[in-house]
């Protein structure tokens, strides 16, 4: 865990993010969106802080549409983090790097 953000398909959702030991902080988004591209070094540098007690993934939404819409995502960037293969947080638009560590700690505590 906490090798640097990884980036998830469909094939390899369930195993890297529903089956997950500990919490999992999910960015949904594009290459081409400009705010999903803002987000990437913040990711990295929560991925980086957060070695071995959470995971950072990253789903292209264009290319993972089922995993899109399964979990209803309609704006992007989109972060869910998931523990225990449960949704436990939703944040959506610019989100900062103080949201995303509030969220991730608030579910590596939980």
């Amino acid at each position: 865990m906490g090798e640097g953000v990884i980036e998830v398909t469909q094939d390899s959702f369930d195993s890297e993010v529903l089956r997950a030991q500990g919490p999992v902080l999910a960015e949904f988004g594009t290459d081409w969106c400009a705010p999903c591209r803002r987000l990437k070094p913040l990711l990295q540098e929560l991925a980086e802080a957060s070695k071995g007690r959470a995971k950072i993934v990253t789903i292209d939404t264009d290319r993972c549409g089922e995993l899109r819409d399964r979990f209803q995502i309609s704006a992007i960037p989109t972060v869910l983090v998931f523990l225990d293969g449960k949704v436990v947080r939703k944040l959506i638009g610019v989100i900062s790097k103080n949201e995303l560590d509030s969220a991730l700690q608030q579910a590596v505590t939980a």
